[in-house]
């Protein structure tokens, strides 16, 4: 049976699945090596998965940390480029790098049997040496669980399809979730002069975008060098006498700190870009966990009721591995994340992209391809 699946399939050294930024960063470092992977991708154009994100979006890390192997971001561009920017930028990178994904290919499913991995489309079946998973941790959106939402009349969808504001001029919007996605379409349905709830149920971190000037994400870094114990201390400390306690307006902080939250649990967190201000002031107002939808009334964990015209859902995706990866769950944690990055996990399969750290993702991300690259060029 491998035999016919050799002879019907063709054979490369390395496959890198995806070609967002970890697949492009990945494919130009192994080009470096000397090493010509193939790059399969699901989408039809380098950066549709940013192009499809909403219109508002910008990086919550600095251009000067946030840049891909061997080419940095224009000078020109902002300290925290928009959407489009970055959109503009991974099409540079692809065409400077001499990138070109197959397109249009979503891998169903990698299996590995007889020394080789068999990485499966719906139109062929292709044979590695190694391969590279680089499908980030939003490859598919969380369920919506939400009981009654069926009789909702208004209008309700996965963050995912949210474009903009201008959609829900003055309407009654309801966010559901506390992280950056959610704050960022709040801000923007804001704009729009909608009327703006957060429902947020669990525990969570502001952080300011920039900290009396310097970037939070500079300030990780440095703090990186710390024991991880004094490290997430001062960053607590220092949340709490920059926002004050945000208790007294629904907002509920973890026990352990920023820090800890997203090197134990992976966990970022959310970047105030003005967001802290207009709760404060009554902009907008803060929810608990939604409970129940019956037509456009909304009833919350406490008893409260509100009504709504739309609903947003942000509540994050899954990475979609245990799906790709039917042989090796082993791999996985149980929320299907890579137990190991940028490693041979064992017989040439390696993950990139899925590594919340203090370094921000797209600068890992830049680690990881060339310890990938190393690694795969000394073996």
């Amino acid at each position: 049976m491998l035999f016919w699946v050799k002879r019907m399939s063709t054979e490369h050294d390395v496959i890198i699945i995806g070609a967002g930024p970890a697949g492009l960063a990945a494919a130009a470092a192994l080009r470096q090596k000397g090493i010509e992977p193939f790059v399969l991708d699901d989408k039809q154009r380098v950066g549709d998965s940013w192009r499809a994100h909403y219109s508002s979006l910008f990086l919550n890390s600095v251009k000067g940390l946030s840049a891909l192997p061997f080419q940095p971001m224009p000078a020109h561009y902002p300290r925290y480029p928009s959407r489009d920017q970055i959109v503009d930028y991974l099409t540079a990178y692809a065409a400077q790098q001499k990138i070109v994904p197959c397109s249009g290919q979503r891998v169903e499913h990698v299996r590995f049997a007889d020394g080789v991995w068999q990485v499966k489309t719906a139109a062929e079946i292709r044979i590695a040496k190694q391969v590279v998973v680089a499908t980030g941790m939003t490859r598919m959106p969380a369920v919506i669980d939400a009981p009654g939402l069926e009789s909702f009349p208004g209008v309700y969808m996965h963050s995912r399809e949210f474009k903009t504001g201008a959609d829900y001029t003055g309407k009654r919007a309801l966010i559901v979730g506390g992280g950056n996605s959610a704050v960022d379409i709040a801000m923007d349905l804001l704009l729009h002069k909608a009327k703006v709830h957060l429902s947020i149920r669990s525990p969570m971190h502001f952080t300011p975008l920039d900290l009396l000037g310097m970037p939070a994400q500079v300030t990780s870094i440095l703090l990186s060098f710390l024991p991880l114990a004094v490290a997430d201390a001062f960053a607590k400390t220092v949340l709490r006498l920059w926002f004050g306690d945000l208790r007294k307006y629904g907002i509920q902080t973890p026990s352990e700190g920023p820090i800890r939250t997203l090197v134990s649990k992976g966990r970022p967190p959310t970047f105030d870009r003005g967001i802290v201000r207009e709760i404060k002031c009554g902009g907008v107002g803060i929810r608990p966990g939604l409970q129940k939808v019956a037509g456009k009334t909304v009833t919350f964990s406490n008893g409260d009721k509100s009504d709504y015209d739309v609903i947003v859902f942000a509540i994050g995706y899954t990475t979609g591995l245990f799906a790709l990866l039917p042989d090796n769950q082993n791999l996985l944690t149980a929320a299907g994340k890579p137990k190991q990055a940028a490693r041979n996990t064992g017989n040439g399969l390696y993950f990139i992209g899925f590594n919340e750290s203090q370094r921000g993702l797209l600068n890992e991300i830049g680690h990881e391809a060339t310890r990938i690259a190393s690694v795969v060029a000394s073996g």
